[in-house]
């Protein structure tokens, strides 16, 4: 798996609940910018947007790279995942990433616990999601449930393939962010296979303690250094 893949796949991964009781965290035109950082350097740019489609959500997501990265290893990579309202179930998925040298386009159909590609068609778990529904679906849980060293998994398609994430909840604690001083949720990831994080390296997701669930920090500790994405800017959604 690629770069931003890799690190986009174990962004959504921090994001864990158990119920629909409360409202949603998100709404129509809810936008967030990140800021990929590699050591001190900054690599380029990751964006979120949600679209009210009348009972159905259009998800969209972009990864750019820039400054010093971008002449070296150019990242524009594409992806929109589309599911139903009531049960955030994804119906629709599709990617086009460039990757330095790598590049791929691909279309999914979700439909009777099976997954179709244009290369071929897999049968999924229940509740399986896409590698962008997945993070919308996990902030439309309830929090609150959970307690310090709970341990789950959510199983997720990319590539033809489920692998499951596993997170485990380590500690609260506060952060200067965008959107104020806040107390959040710490979670540690793992991916439990697939092949897409190695036994060697860490991540940590910094997730706001309130209604909005709202990602402000990843930290991943890899073979050659570390990157961290950073909440950049914000916009909340309209709620009508």
């Amino acid at each position: 798996m690629k770069v931003f893949q890799l690190i986009l796949v174990l962004f959504l991964t921090s994001f864990l609940g158990f119920s629909q009781e409360k409202p949603m965290a998100f709404n129509n035109g809810e936008t967030m910018l990140f800021k990929f950082k590699y050591g001190f350097i900054s690599a380029g740019y990751g964006e979120l947007k949600v679209h009210d489609e009348g009972g159905k959500f259009h998800f969209e997501a972009r990864g750019w790279s820039a400054g010093f990265f971008d002449p070296f290893f150019k990242v524009r990579d594409y992806y929109d995942s589309y599911v139903y309202a009531d049960d955030m179930m994804p119906y629709y998925f599709t990617r086009d990433v460039e990757e330095g040298n790598y590049k791929k386009k691909q279309n999914v159909t979700f439909q009777d616990l099976k997954a179709s590609s244009e290369k071929k068609t897999i049968d999924i778990p229940n509740n399986t999601q896409d590698l962008v529904s997945f993070f919308y679906y996990l902030r439309s849980q309830d929090l609150e449930s959970m307690k310090k060293k709970d341990k789950l998994q959510v199983p997720i398609y990319l590539d033809d393939e489920i692998f499951e994430a596993e997170f485990t909840y380590d500690e609260d604690e506060k952060l200067r962010t965008v959107v104020g001083r806040k107390k959040c949720m710490v979670f540690s990831v793992k991916v439990m296979s697939g092949r897409v994080f190695g036994d060697s390296e860490e991540l940590k997701v910094w997730v706001t303690k309130d209604e909005q669930k709202i990602p402000v920090k990843l930290k991943a500790d890899i073979a050659v250094g570390s990157i961290k994405m950073i909440l950049d800017e914000y916009t909340a959604g309209i709620f009508e």
